[in-house]
């Protein structure tokens, strides 16, 4: 297996054979010596599929990352908070990794421009003004995390955040439930995850130890069309964490607390892991999710662009010319259908810098397993085929299918008579032409009157 980056081959790993119905993992490390966005290619050679032998993702490095959180516990909510995105195993620090936490009534100070994900934990209200703040800032590219908490003022959250399919939450908030077994336990999340990529790390912990983050109490949430839920609580369905993005951010949302006055999420492995996964999400760009061939690639804009169209250019080195149109409060230019695998490049107009944006095959075409007979009759079901597993099935098959309509005995049947009837006819003609020219008047031996006389 090739790395690449930007073409050039960093780094190589062999795998010695992959057994039959089996998947082998390799891990490719790349060093970012400069900020900003990086095509990275991992590719194998040999295999008689060339199609989908690369994958392709784009990285955007930043220079640092910074995280704030917004408290409106009283510090608790704050500390915890710190302590997950800080957590490390070998207890390294990274200057470029900057994490603080500020009570709520000072966050019209802090300069939002410089911060790439705010967390929101417990904080009673905010301002219509610092909604619109907040909003532009989602907007722009970064990212939101919002947890609830006793001190929440749900009624001022949503008549200031939600409008319509622009609310700022992926969902509205209601009262407080009280979410504990009939044994009086807190219920444990459900095991059953979307494939999302803040789910990864969870996956790997044992069953055990995820069942051992609980939760009493939560939020009646009244998720938004535009949100998704990625975490539930076991044997109720109800959501604890909810996603939706927001022009080219995202925001999460959480129906519990941070601290653990609702739950014990933050002392379990479950929080570090998740909060942790949550900021590296939230630190990409939009450019940075891979994307499948016939996926729509759009170029989202805060404000109304100058140029009316934004430009795409394909990997086959050609430029599409897309309007930009009005969507949400918004200005999208919507790419439908890509066509081709590879790096396509967007820009806002033809002379501004362009960000690449990978396009893969979809993994599941690898798929090269036989199906089954019951399977191949269900995916078959209504097109008039049938299927046969061997020589006899495929004559009873025939016979069957020719059952009641076959008409080729009749048609020979047909034809001979028609060749009969066409024989005897033209013996008939032949001897009435015969008969004819035997009675005709016999032709005289002088042709000449003269002679005659």
């Amino acid at each position: 297996v090739q790395c690449r980056v930007e073409g050039v081959q960093i780094d190589s790993k062999r795998i010695p054979v992959i057994a039959a119905g089996a998947s082998e993992t390799v891990s490719l490390f790349v060093p970012f010596h400069n900020a900003g966005s990086t095509r990275i290619t991992a590719e194998i050679t040999g295999d008689l599929l060339p199609f989908d032998n690369v994958r392709r993702v784009v990285a955007v490095v930043r220079d640092r990352v910074s995280v704030l959180c917004v408290d409106g516990s009283g510090g608790a909510a704050g500390r915890l908070i710190m302590a997950s995105l800080l957590a490390r195993g070998d207890g390294a620090k990274d200057e470029d990794y900057v994490v603080r936490s500020v009570p709520w009534l000072t966050l019209p100070a802090e300069p939002l421009e410089e911060v790439d994900v705010l967390i929101f934990a417990d904080v009673p209200e905010v301002t219509p003004e610092q909604v619109v703040q907040l909003s532009r800032h989602v907007r722009n590219g970064n990212g939101l995390v919002w947890f609830a908490g006793p001190n929440v003022k749900t009624a001022a959250w949503n008549e200031r955040t939600a409008s319509g399919s622009n609310s700022l939450l992926p969902a509205k908030l209601g009262a407080p439930v009280d979410s504990r077994t009939s044994e009086g336990a807190g219920r444990p999340l459900d095991p059953a995850m979307p494939d999302h990529s803040v789910c990864l790390p969870l996956q790997s912990l044992p069953e055990d130890l995820f069942s051992e983050t609980r939760f009493l109490t939560r939020l009646n949430v009244e998720p938004s069309s535009s949100s998704f839920p990625i975490l539930s609580l076991a044997g109720s369905n109800a959501p604890i964490l909810l996603e939706h993005s927001l022009g080219r951010g995202h925001v999460f949302q959480f129906a519990t607390s941070a601290e653990t006055s609702w739950n014990n999420m933050a002392l379990t492995p479950v929080f570090p892991m998740l909060m942790q996964q949550i900021v590296n999400y939230l630190a990409g760009r939009e450019f940075e999710q891979p994307r499948l061939v016939g996926d729509s690639l759009s170029l989202s804009y805060v404000e109304q662009p100058d140029a009316s169209d934004a430009v795409f250019d394909t990997p086959s080195k050609e430029s599409i010319a897309v309007p930009v149109r009005e969507h949400r409060d918004q200005f999208v230019a919507m790419l439908e259908n890509s066509g081709e695998a590879g790096f396509y490049v967007a820009r806002v107009s033809v002379q501004a810098p362009g960000m690449p944006i990978a396009v893969n095959v979809d993994p599941r075409e690898s798929d090269v397993t036989s199906l089954s007979a019951s399977d191949l009759n269900e995916n078959l079901e209504g097109a008039d085929i049938t299927v046969v597993a061997s020589e006899s099935e495929l004559v009873a098959a025939i016979d069957a299918s020719r059952t009641g309509r076959s008409s080729w005995r009749y048609l020979l049947i047909a034809g001979f008579i028609l060749l009969l009837l066409e024989s005897l006819f033209a013996e008939f003609l032949r001897k009435r032409k015969r008969s004819r020219s035997k009675q005709a008047d016999p032709i005289p031996d002088n042709l000449t009157g003269v002679q005659d006389a």
